[in-house]
């Protein structure tokens, strides 16, 4: 006897709800797994991207006029800074909870690598995520306004599509990713501390 419809569309919400059950069940496994999946991805990021630049046109790094400029400014670049505050916390909190999870409660170190986790933590909704999500909003809205402001065509010769991807949309889709995965285990700061460590950080940037 064939199934109705009605009836087969009435398994696919059981289906998800135990899906989710699932998903809750291992909740903590499965953000550890992305927690050690995203630093080992940036921790590849920074090895393909020494490949890349090892093997870069010389001639048309130090002549081309777009290049040099671009080159020069480079380390003031804050989608670079981004991407160094992602790799330190992804890869600090990778460390932190391996530490946590494989020494004896009673070691020495374990205080230590809570309070850094603690802070780690803390320093994801006031640092990492919104500074994600305004690099990655700002540049693709500049790029397509006004492409040769931000990321001139003459860089493309030197630096691959998804080198550019890795920098500029990857980072908002990680921290969205962590913020549905990974459930904090010590309570957000206020509204008013995270302004005031956004604001000595960026600061700290422009100087």
């Amino acid at each position: 006897m064939k199934k109705s419809t009605f009836q087969m569309l009435s398994v696919i919400p059981a289906y998800f709800g135990s899906i989710g059950s699932l998903f809750r069940t291992h909740k903590q496994k499965i953000a550890n797994f992305y927690i050690v999946t995203t630093a080992v991805y940036y921790l590849l990021t920074i090895v393909c991207s020494a490949v890349t630049f090892i093997n870069v046109d010389l001639e048309v790094f130090y002549n081309e006029p777009a290049i040099k400029d671009y080159r020069d400014e480079m380390i003031k670049c804050i989608s670079i800074w981004n991407n160094f505050v992602q790799i330190s916390f992804y890869v600090g909190l990778s460390v932190t909870n391996y530490q946590l999870t494989t020494y004896p409660p009673d070691h020495w170190w374990i205080k230590y690598a809570k309070d850094y986790r603690r802070f780690l933590e803390k320093s994801f909704l006031s640092v990492v995520f919104p500074m994600s999500l305004y690099v990655c909003n700002t540049f693709w809205y500049v790029y397509h306004t006004n492409r040769e402001l931000i990321y001139p065509k003459m860089i493309e010769k030197l630096v691959p599509a998804w080198y550019n991807h890795t920098i500029h949309t990857l980072p908002v889709l990680i921290v969205f990713l962590h913020l549905i995965l990974v459930e904090p285990e010590s309570s957000p700061l206020s509204m008013k501390t995270s302004m005031i460590i956004q604001t000595v950080f960026h600061v700290g940037y422009m100087f």
